[in-house]
């Protein structure tokens, strides 16, 4: 039986750049066939044509103007910003007026951002994904806070979180998470929710990998996203010199968003290529000899480190970035934890394309065994179909 399904979401999953939009994108499709879904998307911005991946769903935008994000931000000062930014009566009653007349079999939410909006929708049940932790993340950043200052933000930061994720909890029929580190976070604030663990993916290439860039090094990354930023940071500051000692003719090439004032610095560091977004980046990935997530905290599935084994890259990453993928280090992937761990990584894949070679072919048998977005997506697709079924049983008389 067809499920009427609503899915909401800050801003639209296209173009499909940068993480959140990449899995949305993913998991909206999985819902549409037989299905009668509507979008709500929630952000300036947002209107525009569905693209064809996404044609047999429905699209509804609301606007929020910033002043009144910025207001409810204020007069919820004990939610995450993200979740504050649209709480609060006025939005609850823009909401109902939308969606007025409609009765859904089931709610999904997308991110922490969307969820107060989803909850404001009574009569059905409720699926959130997550897809990280925000307690799991702040949780990190007290711990590798160096100043009292810090520690304390981010201190109460985590609370913050912790308390609206025990409270999402108590609401939800199912909350999905990226990873089990994230989902045992979530276990432990109790509530009744069911907890799932669905991955990030990835598509699989079929194609030749081109390793005859013996010298190129390559960061693909937001780094508007904290944790990318400080992860580059370090890997320029830490790593880089001890590599380009070693090979001094080697470069250094980071492509995706990056703040102005971050890419005036790193233009100036020898060996740096600051590309900022890049038309094919598959060309890019293909050409690159060794390619590199240095990211220190996170959580969920890193999506940088999937792309690269999707396309057969020797990656070097942190145990950061390796998390919830299952690595074998030395089989698929080389993970350091220090600088010069890192550095004599990188260096050791420059000088020696068989084992770049050798780890590219076990990377994409990962890909194809455990993270392609067919079976992901397939899979997401059975949990919410499921709590509408159950829904749908339980008002039959």
């Amino acid at each position: 039986m067809s499920a009427r399904i609503l899915y909401v979401m800050s801003g639209c999953p296209w173009p499909c750049d940068r993480g959140d939009r990449i899995r949305n994108y993913h998991l909206l499709q999985a819902l549409i066939p037989d299905n009668d879904v509507t979008l709500l998307t929630l952000d300036a911005g947002s209107q525009g044509e569905l693209p064809d991946g996404l044609n047999g769903c429905r699209h509804v935008s609301i606007e929020f103007p910033v002043w009144r994000q910025a207001l409810a931000a204020v007069l919820h000062l004990t939610m995450p910003v993200t979740a504050g930014r649209r709480s609060g009566r006025s939005i609850e009653r823009r909401i109902h007026k939308i969606v007025r007349g409609r009765a859904w079999d089931v709610v999904v939410a997308a991110q922490m951002r969307s969820i107060p909006v989803a909850l404001a929708l009574d009569g059905a049940p409720h699926v959130l994904d997550l897809t990280d932790s925000l307690w799991n993340l702040y949780a990190q950043d007290v711990s590798g806070a160096h100043t009292a200052l810090r520690k304390e933000l981010a201190r109460a930061q985590a609370g913050c979180a912790r308390h609206y994720e025990s409270f999402a909890l108590s609401r939800a029929d199912l909350v999905t998470v990226s990873s089990a580190a994230d989902a045992a976070m979530l276990r432990s604030l109790g509530g009744h929710a069911r907890i799932c663990v669905v991955p990030n993916g990835t598509d699989t290439i079929e194609r030749s990998v081109d390793h005859a860039s013996e010298h190129g090094v390559l960061f693909v990354g937001n780094c508007l996203y904290r944790p990318n930023l400080e992860g580059l940071l370090w890997f320029v500051r830490e790593v880089w010199p001890l590599v380009l000692a070693a090979e001094p003719i080697c470069t250094l090439d980071v492509v995706g968003s990056v703040q102005h004032r971050v890419s005036s610095v790193l233009s100036d560091v020898p060996g740096v290529r600051v590309r900022g977004h890049v038309a094919d980046i598959g060309q890019i990935l293909s050409q690159a000899a060794v390619v590199i997530n240095p990211v220190l905290t996170g959580s969920g599935t890193a999506f940088k480190s999937l792309e690269a084994l999707a396309w057969g890259k020797a990656l070097v990453t942190t145990p950061a970035g390796a998390r919830s993928l299952g690595l074998a280090p030395g089989v698929d992937s080389l993970v350091a934890s220090t600088g010069n761990e890192f550095a004599a990584a990188v260096c050791r894949l420059l000088c020696d394309p068989g084992l770049r070679s050798a780890l590219g072919t076990a990377a994409q048998r990962v890909v194809a065994e455990r993270f392609t977005w067919s079976a992901v997506a397939a899979e997401w697709r059975a949990l919410v179909l499921g709590v509408a079924a159950g829904a749908r049983t339980e008002k039959t008389p």
